[in-house]
């Protein structure tokens, strides 16, 4: 049932999207434009920020799975080309046993080697997961629900970082394998729904923004950044807790670039709204978002 009306939709959206194509009056962005006028018009998920939020996430989202279905076609063609091309060598000559597992061989070290490349562009440890860009690295730690900006000891140099819990052993301290720009260094105690722990986030722009960190700490589990590919970097690598943090964390940023509210402040704003559209006989002129 289910799939009746997932296809009936389908359907129906070809259709709607056949007739703006042959209205001529703009095809597809025309069909998305009527879209987002049918959600303002007719439903209240425009109406704050959260639900543009919202929007923007399921968008991106939808660019990532498009990306992900274009690389599977390729695969794929590339595989059927490979089997034209095996079947042809076969008419032209039996191969021999050693040929096969010679190509056997090829063909699962290659799949080996696939499954090697670096996560995130980054790595794993006991202690930490990070990621990076050629911009900079972000470090991950697991730490208590019941901990508090203030309990936490995080000193950020060029070349050292000390990352730890007072009154326990440093979670980190030492020297980074590469340089970073401490003035330009922030972290931040991220709390998620539905997460047992909450996560600090340690943002280490890098001082070589033309290279690849092969570990964070030296001494640590080392990747091998010739397996890194930036072109095939997705969230999707990720697990699901490190997946939510790093999304968030994307979203302020981009925020901060264009002089706008991080996803926090947007719903301590919201909130207030709501407060105050409950209290209208309060004076809220004076009121500030700390």
């Amino acid at each position: 049932k289910k799939e009746r009306n997932l296809m009936s939709h389908d359907e129906l959206f070809a259709k709607i999207l056949k007739s703006q194509q042959d209205s001529g009056l703009g095809g597809d962005w025309k069909f998305v434009d009527s879209f987002f006028s049918f959600l303002r018009r007719k439903t209240n998920l425009l109406n704050n920020n959260d639900g543009v939020q919202r929007i923007q996430q399921i968008a991106i989202k939808h660019v990532q799975e498009a990306e992900k279905e274009a690389k599977r076609r390729k695969i794929e063609k590339k595989k059927e080309e490979e089997a034209q091309k095996s079947a042809a060598a076969a008419a032209a000559a039996e191969p021999s046993s050693k040929d096969t597992k010679a190509d056997t061989s090829a063909s699962e070290q290659e799949d080996k080697e696939d499954n090697e490349k670096p996560v995130g562009n980054g790595g794993k440890t006991d202690k930490y997961t990070w990621t990076q860009t050629l911009q900079e690295a972000t470090v991950l730690f697991d730490v208590p629900q019941t901990l508090r900006s203030k309990d936490l000891v995080v000193n950020i140099d060029v070349e050292t970082l000390h990352v730890q819990i007072k009154g326990q052993e440093p979670l980190v301290s030492g020297d980074l394998d590469s340089k970073c720009s401490p003035d330009d260094a922030t972290w931040t105690l991220e709390t998620e729904y539905g997460k047992e722990t909450k996560t600090l986030c340690i943002y280490l722009p890098k001082f070589n923004k033309m290279g690849w960190w092969k570990t964070v700490m030296k001494g640590d589990p080392e990747i091998d950044t010739k397996k890194i590919q930036p072109e095939n970097s997705k969230l999707e690598d990720l697990d699901g807790d490190t997946r939510s943090t790093v999304e968030k964390m994307m979203f302020d940023q981009r925020q901060k670039k264009m002089g706008l509210p991080s996803s926090d402040e947007m719903k301590k704003q919201e909130a207030l709204q709501n407060f105050m559209k409950m209290h209208p006989e309060m004076d809220f002129s004076k009121a500030k978002i700390s």
